[in-house]
């Protein structure tokens, strides 16, 4: 399994998702697409797993809520 060095994300209004790009230490671009049924069910999981990592409690979980809230589809 190899690193990414950098992530980008970009919303495509034409797809309705959100592009997730990116580049591994090969060089190597990965792309992942997202829908919103996917990423409203991943985004807990994800600050459950950062809260665990860093010993932040609490804090991710409101992240989450704000940006759950702020999402393009949901506007």
């Amino acid at each position: 399994m190899s690193s990414l060095n950098r992530i980008t994300t970009e919303y495509s209004e034409l797809e309705d998702r959100i592009q997730l790009r990116g580049e591994a230490e090969s060089k190597q671009t990965v792309v992942l697409w997202l829908t919103q049924r996917l990423l409203s069910r991943l985004l807990p999981y994800l600050f459950a797993w950062l809260e665990n990592r860093t010993g932040q409690r609490g804090g991710w979980s409101d992240c989450s809520r704000r940006l759950s809230s702020r999402l393009p589809w949901r506007r």
